[in-house]
């Protein structure tokens, strides 16, 4: 597998990912309400005058979110053949290190740098409560790196698995 094709392919990605995501935000800074830490999200509903409401999960919505999730397979599939994938756990890793590539540049630069930063996206009524994620993002952070330790623990325990059934045969 080729790395270099690899690392430009995150790159394109997260930057393509970061367009998005400050497209929809700069359009309503409510698109992405229930992302916000539940302090956040309890200060612009009691500021607003609003109730929270939990929307359930409509059919078209639901319709749109498998047709994503579909598109996302497929195109995590065509970059790891681009990067030089040849076997199913080459594709398997390529496809994992996409997500992980993603889920770090939505945490740690858009969420916990720019975000934080910019207060056009920020929601009415919580302009004051600059530091009020900062518990949050450690929680985040301390969640998202025991998760890719066990999954990083589970994949070598797979590989050593299929090494000794390589060995006995």
């Amino acid at each position: 597998m080729n790395i270099s094709v690899f690392i430009i392919e995150c790159i394109m990605m997260a930057v393509l990912f970061g367009i998005l995501v400050f497209g929809m935000l700069f359009t309503s800074s409510l698109t992405f309400i229930s992302d916000y830490p539940p302090e956040i999200q309890e200060e612009y509903y009691r500021s607003q005058n609003r109730e929270a409401t939990k929307k359930t999960l409509s059919k078209i919505m639901a319709v749109k979110k498998i047709a994503a999730l579909l598109v996302v397979l497929f195109l995590f599939a065509w970059m790891a053949h681009k990067a030089g994938a040849e076997t199913f756990v080459q594709g398997l890793l390529a496809a994992y290190g996409y997500m992980v590539v993603l889920a770090v540049f939505d945490t740690c630069f858009l969420d916990w740098i720019l975000f934080a930063n910019i207060k056009r996206i920020r929601l009415p009524g919580t302009e004051h409560m600059e530091g009020a994620s900062r518990g949050f993002r450690k929680s985040v952070t301390v969640l998202a790196v025991r998760n890719i330790s066990n999954k990083l623990m589970v994949l070598k325990k797979s590989k050593t698995k299929d090494d000794k059934i390589d060995q006995e045969e």
